[in-house]
């Protein structure tokens, strides 16, 4: 596998390095103490994050919001029973929501039995073992010490918390744990054998999970053969991933084809996202629907519903061209704000409460500094695809921050890149950081609404969630 950091960088990394102290100690001293038992601290952060996704749990059990997870949870129980998968108020075929976390829910129930605490367990226990997987990841495309960062993040990141407790038993934390071990397999390609294959199965069921999963395909393959070209290697590479990725998804597409008669690769909820993104002009909320979408979600599923969507939302979007950097800056709010919405549910009321992203807004300025000071990193390049897949779905599509919690695992990644080779070139600016590491807890803890609201009141067309 070719090297991502140079022998000549990872010297003088090392020098640089060695010029630091530590709360009174030489670094290194420390930095050898770590690398030395890596796989023990390691195992200490899964056990940590566990810990703290299962106290989040219990302290938030009854404080859910009834949303999509209750479609998923309808699903996984049918499909536990044998039902097939239906739409509940037809019996009709059904392929508005994606069948991997429907398939991962009566596995779990079949198990376990019909309750929803061994599925927050699972969930805990799958957000955890993220910590491990971005672990391997940054340890792959870089090293031990961003990998060990990187997972010690990812152990207290405030947005993955916020899955396990505050929001509902949606797909995420599963999404995020197949896109990462799908990664580490496309990356480890060289030296593991059939590992793209292996790569692209488990990014094909990952893309059953979330539709958004499809255009990691599309990202691999191009980024291979804009760094390779087509050679013979290149070519049996791509044939590999593909095949792992179609071993996945081509029975769930010829179900569709055959029992719905349209050729429906994963969903057909596309339309609904196109349309609610674009259909309301720039004076309303981005997120609310009309009397129209209402009555086309009403019908249940169907393809020619989504076509339906699709074709107005398509012209909403031409319609409103003079007010599109006004609506485009509006969404792309929501895709990098730096608070979180967190549904709650007092007595029969639901709101929606904010709070600062402290983590998030302390890793962006390092985030870009990991995509400018490793711009030849096959990883950053990837990320940076990605980030760019974000920022179109904010101009075509809904902004959300749940589009952001896509690419998280991957933005803590390369905020460690940018984080230690900032903090690397000298004490001083390792002394930034903790000053900047200061100023986040302070106002996270200090004014957690009151401060994301006024700072996102600042930027036009948007207002606070």
């Amino acid at each position: 596998m070719q090297k991502i950091i140079s022998k000549d960088q990872k010297i003088n990394d090392e020098k640089l390095i060695s010029s630091l102290y530590f709360s009174g100690h030489q670094w290194p001293m420390f930095h050898n103490f770590v690398l030395s038992r890596i796989y023990l601290i390691l195992l200490l952060i899964f056990v940590f994050a566990f810990s703290i996704r299962l106290s989040v749990l219990f302290l938030n059990y009854e404080i859910v919001y009834r949303g999509d997870d209750v479609q998923y949870l309808r699903l996984g129980s049918d499909l536990s029973k044998n039902k097939g998968f239906v739409d509940y108020k037809t019996g009709l075929p059904y392929a508005y929501w994606p069948p991997g976390w429907p398939i991962v829910i009566s596995l779990i129930y079949r198990l376990f039995g019909h309750a929803e605490l061994p599925l927050r367990i699972y969930q805990a226990f799958a957000s955890s073992l993220l910590c491990v997987g971005v672990f391997l990841l940054g340890n792959i495309v870089c090293d031990k010490r961003i990998g060990l960062l990187a997972a010690f993040f990812c152990m207290l990141y405030p947005a993955l918390l916020s899955q396990i407790g505050f929001n509902n038993l949606l797909n995420d934390p599963t999404y995020h744990l197949m896109l990462v071990g799908g990664l580490i397999f496309y990356f480890a390609g060289e030296n593991i054998r059939y590992s793209y294959f292996f790569g692209g199965l488990i990014l094909g069921f990952n893309s059953l999970v979330k539709p958004d999963g499809l255009i990691v395909l599309v990202i691999l393959l191009a980024l291979h053969i804009i760094q390779f070209g087509f050679r013979k290697v290149v070519i049996r590479r791509i044939f590999l991933i593909s095949l792992g990725f179609m071993t996945a998804v081509l029975p769930w597409t010829a179900r569709n084809y055959m029992l719905l008669k349209e050729l429906v690769i994963v969903s057909t909820n596309s339309g609904v996202n196109l349309y609610v993104g674009n259909a309301p002009t720039f004076k309303n909320q981005l997120r609310q629907g009309d009397a129209f979408y209402d009555m086309i979600r009403a019908q249940g599923d169907g393809y020619e519903q989504g076509q339906v969507l699709n074709r107005r939302g398509l012209r909403y979007f031409v319609e409103n061209l003079n007010h599109r950097p006004e609506i485009f800056i509006r969404k792309l709010k929501y895709h990098f704000d730096p608070f979180l919405p967190y549904k709650i549910k007092i007595g029969n009321i639901v709101e929606t409460e904010t709070r600062y992203n402290w983590m998030y807004v302390f890793l962006v300025p390092f985030i870009i500094g990991g995509f400018l000071t490793r711009a030849t990193n096959k990883f950053v390049i990837l990320s940076t695809m990605f980030l760019l897949i974000n920022t179109l779905t904010a101009l075509v599509y809904l902004g959300s921050v749940r589009y952001r919690l896509a690419i998280e695992p991957l933005l803590i990644i390369v905020g460690c890149i940018g984080l230690t080779s900032f903090a690397n070139h000298s004490p001083f600016r390792l002394k930034l950081v903790l000053l900047w590491l200061s100023i986040n807890l302070i106002i996270g803890n200090l004014f957690p609404r009151e401060f994301p609201q006024l700072l996102m009141g600042l930027v036009p067309g948007s207002d606070p969630i």
